[in-house]
């Protein structure tokens, strides 16, 4: 029953978290400039050219709203490993751009100049990544007298038009969103009715079972194995050897031994004839002691602290045993007090993240089955500058509340 609780309540999260606000941002490139029939150097035909495309951009740029806001993709494309994909020239270009600069809009074109009677041609084009194509694409030509004043008609064009597209593709994802939300709002109300529906069916066999019960003893001995079943959190506290397998200090310290306490929890996964199966989540806290190996005068104390994060797979047998596999990540420092070449006390106190396995087995004990006595193996590893590795063998006890 809590199982299915807690399912039903991860599934609404998800399906509440299906809302996505987003503001329309246009990234614009450098408008290419091309003259036709040039007659000036190249160099300064180069400079007019920067100036021109500046000159458009800047008039774009000072049209952004709260709505509809324009940002130069320089802002964003300044490193020198950026693939070649600038300036864009075709729609590939602007699927490129998009995809490595992670934006949904790029605005690029070109400026066809006739130098011998001063005429402009400008196409303009807007990609959409969300549609994967061009979704406007605007030719304005004019002969020039006032350069100023063309860019201004170009930009006012442009500005009106983008707002009137982008704000229609804004109204259908929205509705889009709304139908989405919509049919999840549905399914949740689904899967809340077969859940109550579920629970009010379990409920009633549950007291069926209990008054169908012939004798009073017997309903006792269910109410304690229910009781049983409901208690999922338990104390875990063990104590034992450890082994140094692998460790700086390996040839200069002996281990003594290593303690263990904290609590796990017990959440049925199957329950069948044969066997139970069961995940145990849990957090355990370690110590583990060593000193020097030689008495040669030298001293070592060597404590170990470690806190550990575990999840085990436990199969249950028969109410009267079962055996656990595991593995978890942990947090270790040690505090090392040794004695100096020159007499005087050192302390060290290094610190690193490990991991570890775990692999072991329980007896059952007690009218309620809920105590565990058994043998733990744990082979943990320790990310220090060089690698430390243990492996420790306790004897632990398992209650549960």
């Amino acid at each position: 029953m809590i199982n299915r609780a807690f399912k039903f309540i991860i599934v609404s999260i998800f399906l509440l978290l299906g809302v996505n606000l987003y503001a329309i941002e246009i990234y614009i490139d450098d408008f290419q400039v091309i003259r036709l029939n040039p007659t000036e150097d190249e160099k300064v035909i180069e400079e007019e050219n920067e100036e021109i495309s500046a000159l458009l951009k800047n008039k774009i740029l000072q049209t952004s709203t709260i709505s509809l806001t324009y940002i130069p993709i320089s802002n964003i494309s300044n490193k020198p490993d950026d693939l070649n994909i600038l300036p864009i020239k075709n729609t590939l270009g602007a699927l490129a751009a998009c995809f490595f600069y992670k934006i949904d809009y790029i605005l690029f074109g070109e400026i066809s100049i006739e130098t011998y009677n001063n005429k402009y041609l400008t196409i303009i084009k807007l990609y959409s990544k969300e549609e994967n194509r061009i979704i406007y694409d605007l030719s304005y030509t004019e002969n020039v007298n006032d350069q100023n004043e063309y860019f201004l008609g170009l930009v006012n064009t442009i500005n009106q038009e983008l707002t009137v597209i982008l704000k229609q593709e804004r109204l259908e994802q929205e509705k889009l969103e709304q139908e989405k939300l919509e049919q999840e709002r549905l399914e949740q109300a689904r899967l809340e009715q077969e859940w109550l529906e579920q629970e009010r069916l379990e409920q009633a066999k549950i007291e069926e079972e209990i008054n169908n019960e012939p004798e009073e003893d017997e309903n006792e001995e269910n109410n304690a194995e229910n009781e049983d079943k409901n208690s999922i959190i338990g104390f875990f506290t063990s104590i034992g050897h450890y082994f140094i397998l692998n460790s700086e200090w390996k040839e200069s310290i002996s281990s003594v031994t290593c303690l263990e306490l904290g609590i796990k929890f017990d959440f049925e996964v199957a329950d069948n004839e044969k066997f139970d199966f069961l995940l145990r989540p849990g957090f355990l806290f370690d110590y583990s002691f060593a000193f020097n190996k030689e008495r040669d005068g030298q001293i070592i104390h060597y404590h170990s602290l470690t806190s550990r994060l575990l999840l085990e797979a436990a199969f249950e047998f028969s109410d009267k045993f079962d055996f656990f596999i595991g593995s978890g990540i942990q947090y270790r420092f040690d505090i090392i007090d040794y004695q100096s070449p020159t007499n005087s006390f050192v302390t060290d106190i290094p610190y690193a993240l490990g991991t570890f396995a775990s692999l072991g087995f329980d007896l059952l004990i007690g009218k309620r089955k809920n105590t565990y006595i058994g043998l733990t193996n744990i082979l943990d590893f320790t990310f220090f500058n060089e690698l430390d590795i243990n492996l420790k063998v306790m004897v632990h006890l398992y209650f549960k509340f």
